[in-house]
């Protein structure tokens, strides 16, 4: 209507059906646009009674004016009554959702209305579809690739009219699939309500996939190389320096040797100097060496033990934290809605008050929510640092036991001991390619953070749920150590590499012996 009235010119004629198509406003409103339009020399026809309005009928004939207003006021009332009776459906439908029960409203492409039932149901062609989607997430791939691979695949979601007259097939686009994986629906909670009612629809997958697909988009965000080079750098994320506390990033040199042959030096610096706003230099540490000497580190098993059986910190956890201050914040809601009710006039104090509190009570939902996610998607970094162990770490395997006799358990344990020993001596930290994307993975489990001191060159390896680093000290003639006053209590010293040979000759013998 807007763009229409711009292109009318004195003496055209603009035909309406009735005047609540022109305004649903009241009716002043509506007869100050009615005249707006005529003072532009616009003749206005109404359709349904015929009338001919112009700017000199409308200021001077009753007979033009007054069906005007008499119309402009019924359309106003009729317009009032739908938002009523549509306002109160919805609440009638709020209510029942508050109350654990489906309500018949419009439904996500899963669902679908039985009558007989009288119940919302699976579609099952579109519910596995979504499942999909949800393994693919799983999988570490992104919104868009997931989109693509179900176009790909001819993966399609047909759905019914409102009327269910025909069919129509919606469009999978990048936007539909995070909203899809962001979906509460998609776990049965009616997003409805405040706060949403767990277990009132179908669920199409359950908690723990969903929560895990959440955590698994948080961490996408922060994805910097495409996925194809992404394990090319095991630390990505996780290494910070020591001076500004950012991330460290891949730096990468060429040099043409001779033979006419390029050989490509790989450092790690800090991101704020490469992105220009940062005053650490370019100092850096090479790559090889720090991830190898990572990796041997992580085959230690002595020391990533007893850092990961620590004593665990004693404070509450994030999520306790959060609960507790949402249960205060309700409490004190509710006391303000007791002084609403029991005051006939209150104060806009007390409403000010009532509307700060509801605002953070429904941040801090949102935040439990987020914790939520990252507890259904945790396992023990323990057990993370197994799977990554039994990654690097490979070929002798620990003895089983064959009789319950004491002598033979004591030698067993030695057996093992001796073993453990053997594996570190033996195994370098040489990664299969095949691995990396797994352990890269896998890291981010165990390692909180890893600090390095640029240009010094040692480091600092946090483990989560450990209270004291891992120091680790990089030199380049005999490679790295551990700092001798947190290593394992055979300590180890910077010739411990040059005689790593012998000891692993005698220690296996000993072990073959055993």
């Amino acid at each position: 209507m807007s763009r229409l009235l711009k292109l009318v010119k004195p003496g055209d004629y603009l035909l309406v059906e009735d005047n609540d198509r022109l305004s649903r406003q009241d009716w002043l409103t509506a007869c100050n646009f009615l005249r707006d339009i005529v003072e532009k020399g616009v003749i206005v026809v109404t359709l349904a009674n015929g009338n001919e309005i112009n700017k000199e009928r409308f200021q001077h004939d009753p007979g033009c004016f007054l069906p005007v207003v008499l119309r402009s006021h019924l359309g106003h009332d009729e317009n009032n009554k739908k938002s009523d009776r549509i306002k109160a459906s919805w609440d009638a439908r709020k209510k029942k959702l508050a109350d654990g029960m489906a309500a018949k409203s419009i439904l996500p492409c899963w669902l679908v209305w039985d009558d007989d039932a009288d119940k919302p149901v699976l579609v099952e062609h579109n519910a596995a579809i979504i499942r999909k989607m949800f393994r693919l997430a799983l999988e570490g791939l992104g919104c868009q690739t997931i989109a693509r691979k179900l176009h790909r695949d001819g993966d399609r979601l047909v759905v019914l009219s409102k009327r269910k007259r025909r069919e129509r097939v919606l469009t999978l686009g990048t936007s539909f699939v995070w909203r899809i994986l962001r979906n509460k629906m998609t776990i049965g909670t009616a997003t409805y309500v405040q706060p949403p009612q767990a277990g009132v629809y179908p669920a199409v997958v359950n908690e723990q996939i969903f929560f895990g697909v959440q955590a698994r988009i948080d961490q996408n965000k922060h994805q910097t190389a495409p996925r194809k080079y992404a394990d090319k750098n095991l630390l990505t994320g996780l290494a910070h320096c020591s001076k500004c506390g950012g991330t460290l990033c891949m730096f990468s040199q060429y040099r043409k040797r001779s033979n006419g042959q390029v050989k490509t030096y790989r450092y790690m610096v800090c991101s704020g100097t490469l992105h220009k706003h940062g005053d650490c230099g370019m100092t850096g540490v090479r790559y090889d060496i720090l991830e190898s000497s990572f990796l041997t580190l992580l085959t230690d098993s002595g020391v990533i033990r007893r850092a990961l059986a620590a004593k665990p910190d004693s404070k509450p956890s994030p999520l306790a934290v959060l609960q507790g201050e949402l249960a205060d914040i309700e409490q004190q809601s509710a006391k303000f809605m007791k002084l609403i009710k029991g005051d006939p006039n209150p104060s806009r104090a007390v409403y000010a008050a009532l509307k700060e509190a509801e605002a953070k009570a429904d941040d801090l939902r949102a935040r439990i929510e987020e914790e939520t996610a990252k507890k259904w998607n945790t396992v023990t970094p323990l057990e993370v640092w197994e799977k990554a162990y039994k990654l690097l770490v490979g070929g002798i395997e620990p003895l089983t036991p064959y009789c319950n006799h004491p002598d033979g358990q004591a030698l067993l344990g030695r057996a093992n001991a001796l073993i453990e020993r053997v594996r570190t001596l033996a195994q370098p930290a040489v990664l299969k390619s095949e691995n990396r994307a797994q352990l890269r993975e896998l890291i981010r489990d165990v390692v909180d953070r890893v600090v390095v001191h640029l240009g010094y060159n040692p480091y600092e390896a946090y483990l989560k749920g450990s209270q004291q680093p891992i120091e680790v000290a990089l030199n380049k003639k005999s490679g790295w150590n551990l700092i001798p006053t947190l290593c394992d209590t055979a300590e180890r010293s910077s010739s411990e590499p040059k005689a790593a040979a012998g000891g692993f000759t005698s220690e296996l013998a000993a072990v073959a012996v055993a």
